[in-house]
């Protein structure tokens, strides 16, 4: 089977968040990162709060409690505000947009080569070949199918809209996941 296209900008956005959703580690990092701010605001709250308690009087480590409180609710509302999903895909496409303006190659025809035990994936004068046993996963979402090595590499990206019909692509999907 072959499959020819151009991939589209809100395409190649969603390929790039499926690449950055299926990325362990940095998911990892970024709750690891989440739960040491919120921790470390805590954390000097409470100490902040004890200290003018015990050096001054109750009503100062009260109100220390609450301006330091309302500081770090502040700053968690910040951190919750750049840190939201539709924020991080405007960003993504703006970033994807700004590199096809420099490079607009990018999108330019792509094809996907599904022989007998190999995946060839044809991009920008490249080829990525890949063995049918080493396809880990395959996920679709947004009208993008992302096939997937066992290691977490990309194998190909092949938009929905290749497919004739709905059981076209299921079949395609279906050929992929019997063949491991």
């Amino acid at each position: 089977m072959e499959y020819k296209f151009k991939l589209t900008i809100e395409e190649y956005s969603t390929a790039l968040k499926l690449l950055d959703d299926v990325n362990i580690e940095k998911q990892s990092i970024l709750k690891l990162v989440r739960k040491c701010v919120i921790g470390g605001l805590l954390f000097l709250t409470i100490l902040y709060t004890l200290y003018f308690y015990i050096k001054y009087n109750a009503y100062y480590g009260i109100l220390t409690f609450l301006v330091l409180g309302f500081i770090c609710v502040i700053i968690f509302s910040i951190y919750s505000y750049l840190l939201r999903p539709e924020r991080i895909n405007k960003n993504r496409l703006k970033s994807v947009k700004k590199q096809i303006a420099e490079c607009p190659t990018i999108l330019d025809w792509q094809i996907v080569k599904i022989n007998e035990d190999v995946i060839e994936y044809i991009f920008n004068k490249k080829s990525l070949k890949t063995n049918l046993v080493d396809v880990g996963r395959v996920i679709e979402e947004d009208g993008v199918i992302l096939i997937l090595a066992c290691d977490g590499a990309m194998c190909a990206i092949i938009p929905c809209s290749c497919f004739i019909d709905i059981d076209s692509k299921k079949n395609f999907i279906n050929n992929l996941n019997v063949s491991r």
